[in-house]
């Protein structure tokens, strides 16, 4: 991964500590990490023809205090092959990396296209973690 594209994923990442649910840190230790980033193949499981952004997610086997199975790992990562074919800039391909790291951390899509976990940006320029998304993590990590 080049250094644009880790600052890419610093950027999601500091985006969701900043919304004080989570404190996501990053490691040196890629094969013991929770949430492992990477750049994806286009030819790799579950990506069809306009996928950009995917997320593998594997759960824990007990339920977190909050009753809900919690995130065991996860593997997220961008298409830089897709990115450049639909001529993606830095800031929207930014947004896709938001939209990943919240499905690392146990995020379904929403139906509210201003939610930053709408499956389908809406304006990928101004389109920010909502209020939705935050209560929705605060659900799921029992911090109500």
């Amino acid at each position: 991964m080049n250094s644009s594209e880790r600052a890419l994923w610093y950027s999601a990442i500091q985006e969701w500590n900043g919304v004080n649910v989570v404190n996501l840190s990053e490691t040196s230790d890629y094969n013991n990490a929770n949430i492992k980033i990477t750049n994806v193949a286009s030819n790799s499981d579950g990506v069809d023809a306009n996928t950009v952004g995917i997320s593998y997610i594997q759960r824990a086997t007990t339920r977190n205090s909050a009753g809900f199975y919690a995130m065991k790992s996860a593997v997220i990562g961008i298409l830089p092959e897709q990115a450049i074919k639909f001529n993606f800039d830095y800031a929207y391909t930014q947004f896709i990396a938001v939209h990943e790291m919240g499905h690392a951390l146990g995020l379904a899509h929403s139906t509210d296209e201003n939610d930053v976990m709408y499956p389908n940006e809406k304006d990928p320029y101004t389109q920010k973690i909502t209020e939705a998304d935050i209560n929705t993590l605060k659900y799921l990590y029992n911090k109500q």
